[in-house]
């Protein structure tokens, strides 16, 4: 029972470590909801380092907006005049395909680059009506029709004719209503390729909207978009898992889009939104690309502007003499430039009954950071967990949250540490023997020798401790592989005291069942101390304690079940003498003789095949002969291989057979017999 209780103790803290691992993980994954410095930094460096070699309209255009959007596009402004090259002067606008003309347009506004001529522009809208004719006939590539829309939506105001063309236009809207099933709610015939229905989706709804928004018969178009978006949370859901960025990416830009037509406060929550952001913060730990990175950035971006709900990061609490500060920013970690922000409460540790502040503070924010002066220096006085009340207002709504600040105690106030070694008297108290004094952490320079000829034998740990009352703080006596600890208690104010009966911890801790040796031996002596508001557990050595076990052991049930048991001996009989290889040959050719004398014999005599039987019976005569020669097979395996039991199966199985056909055989060859001697 001792080692089953131990082995349940050890599972059941392993999967509270796993517990508590798989708690912070994903504490970790859903709060951070923001890009921090680091991975900002990252993803910056990345993309100046890639718009070195950077050469076409797509890549450029990728690099470019991303670099805008993380709010650093110095490197950028810097190459604009070899970069516009690249993208305007040597741009082929006549052959160009969808996605080429999209890119192309966004490059170009993003770098500011001035064009050629007025023909650009002509020729742009020329070759982009071609593939919306294209389009208002069939939609086979909603990627292809996406980019179209996009087109036409960043030139809008250059084109002359094409944002007037509404029929065209409602042609490719309907085009693109019809791509949506209804079996899946989304654009995709099949749910299995998640990612394929996120994407093809995401694409579908900022084409709906873009279109929406140039058409002029928007009531018609809206009923469409309200049928084709039933089912917008549910992807949303799928989005939070998902592992593909460039789906993910597509949907929160075409879903943010689609909001601002259509309401989803009320079915969207702010928590899915949060989610989806941190789906996008995973994936920027993962191998970057030019497209990889901004499929990310477009994703947090759209989300930080979203119609539906902005996601609000406030940072965790710093301080720095008396002033706590902490950042209020969006998904891509840039400050508001809205946000009203104020400190409610600040209550200590779990007591929300008195605020440390008497009202709420208005604060005032400095590039997002938002800072509080503790003028009456409460906060750090003693070490324990602040809580933070702090609300955030953009536009006309509220959001609360709550930072936990913990202080740290700088360093115990460990003293008047004592370790007495006595027994128990009449009236069951403590009688001292002998009292070592040790400074604290340090560790005693002589060993404690303590004999233990009877169950009054105690050791007496004591000292005082001020500032926390810890959370853990036990006593342990032990070595590499036996240990006993023993949980200390407050004896009085800031007193502690521990008394460990030696004989009774060296019984049931210190022996071995399975071996029941005499606990005797030197064991280290130890105070341990944890608490939340450390920064380092303590884990002292205060001395080396030799006991010394007169008593014996005395083994229960268990440990005479378990105990080293006497050596079983055990002499395995000798095999038989056998024969001399001498003898075994002469054996072997008296064996050997009648065959030999058999085959001399009838080769003497002579023998013919005379009467062999014909016809039918000449075939069976052959099976019988297979027969014979398969169960002498049999048993020649049974002194071989098998047993009695497997042999008589097969010789029964061979025998009913042989016996029915040798008899036809048998007959037929007394008959031929017969017939030759008339």
């Amino acid at each position: 029972m001792v080692h089953l209780k131990k082995a349940n103790v050890m599972i059941s803290r392993a999967f509270l470590a796993v517990f508590v691992a798989i708690v912070a993980l994903v504490a970790s994954i859903s709060t951070q909801q923001a890009l921090n410095d680091k991975q900002q930094q990252v993803l910056t460096s990345y993309l100046q380092e890639q718009l070195k070699t950077a050469t076409t309209p797509q890549q450029i255009h990728y690099i470019v907006t991303s670099l805008l959007k993380l709010g650093n596009n110095d490197a950028a402004q810097s190459q604009v005049q070899q970069l516009c090259e690249k993208v305007v002067k040597t741009a082929d606008v006549k052959n160009m395909s969808a996605d080429q003309l999209y890119h192309l347009a966004a490059a170009q506004l993003g770098l500011k680059c001035p064009v050629p001529d007025d023909k650009f522009y002509d020729e742009y809208e020329k070759r982009l009506e071609t593939l919306l004719n294209e389009q208002s006939k069939s939609v086979t590539d909603l990627e292809q029709t996406y980019n179209a829309a996009r087109s036409l939506l960043l030139y809008r105001k250059k084109l002359k004719t094409l944002p007037n063309n509404q029929s065209l236009l409602g042609k490719i809207f309907d085009n693109v209503v019809g791509k949506y099933n209804d079996s899946t709610g989304a654009f995709c015939d099949s749910s299995k390729d998640a990612d394929k229905c996120i994407r093809n989706t995401g694409l579908a709804y900022e084409t709906l909207s873009i279109l929406h928004s140039i058409v002029e018969n928007r009531k018609e178009l809206l009923q469409k978009l309200v049928k084709v978006s039933k089912q917008a949370p549910h992807w949303l859901k799928k989005v939070a898992t998902s592992t593909a960025a460039k789906a993910s990416s597509a949907f929160v830009r075409g879903l943010n889009r689609l909001a601002s037509i259509l309401p989803f406060n009320t079915r969207i929550s702010r928590q899915e939104i949060e989610e989806s952001v941190n789906s996008f913060i995973r994936a920027s730990d993962e191998k970057l690309s030019v497209d990889s990175v901004y499929d990310i950035i477009e994703g947090i971006s759209s989300v930080s502007g979203s119609n539906v709900h902005v996601p609000i990061v406030v940072s965790q609490v710093e301080s720095k003499d008396n002033v706590y500060s902490f950042r209020v920013t969006n998904a891509l970690g840039q400050p508001f430039k809205n946000a009203e922000v104020k400190l409610r409460a600040v209550y200590p540790g779990s007591n929300i009954d008195e605020s440390l502040i008497g009202r709420a503070v208005e604060l005032k924010g400095n590039n997002g950071v938002y800072s509080w002066t503790d003028d009456s220096k409460e906060i750090g006085s003693s070490a324990g967990a602040y809580k933070f009340e702090v609300d955030v207002k953009l536009d006309k709504d509220t959001t609360s949250f709550t930072r936990v600040f913990k202080t740290f105690a700088s360093k115990l106030d460990l003293s008047d540490v004592t370790v007495a070694v006595g027994h128990l008297g009449d009236r069951r108290q403590f009688v001292e023997a002998e009292s070592h004094k040790v400074e604290s952490e340090t560790k005693l320079s002589k060993d404690i020798a303590v004999t233990v000829n009877n169950d009054a034998k105690r050791l007496v740990v004591s000292f005082v401790l001020r500032g926390i009352e810890p959370q853990q703080l036990f006593v342990r006596i032990g070595d590499k592989t036996r240990e006993s600890i023993s949980a200390v208690r407050k004896s009085s104010s800031s007193n502690y005291r521990v008394e460990i009966p030696l004989e009774k911890i060296g019984r049931d801790h210190l022996s071995s069942p399975l071996q029941l040796h005499n606990p005797s031996g030197t064991y280290e002596l130890q105070l341990i101390i944890g608490d939340a508001s450390l920064a380092k557990p303590l884990l002292w050595t205060i001395a080396n304690i030799n006991l010394s076990f007169d008593t014996p052991v005395i083994a229960d049930e268990e440990g005479r079940h378990y105990a080293l048991q006497p050596e079983i001996k055990h002499k395995f009989m000798e095999p038989a003498k056998r024969a001399t290889a001498d003898i075994a040959s002469v054996f072997s050719l008296v064996v050997l003789a009648p065959v030999a004398a058999f085959i001399i014999g009838l080769l003497t005599i002579g023998f013919n095949f005379n009467n062999c039987p014909g016809g039918i019976d000449a075939i069976l005569a052959l099976i019988f002969t297979g027969l014979i020669a398969a169960m002498l097979g049999v048993i020649g395996l049974y002194f071989i291989e098998i047993n009695i039991f497997t042999a008589l199966k097969y010789l029964s199985i061979l025998g009913v057979p042989a016996i029915l056909i040798g008899s036809r055989v048998l007959s037929s060859i007394a008959k031929k017999s017969e017939v030759s001697r008339q």
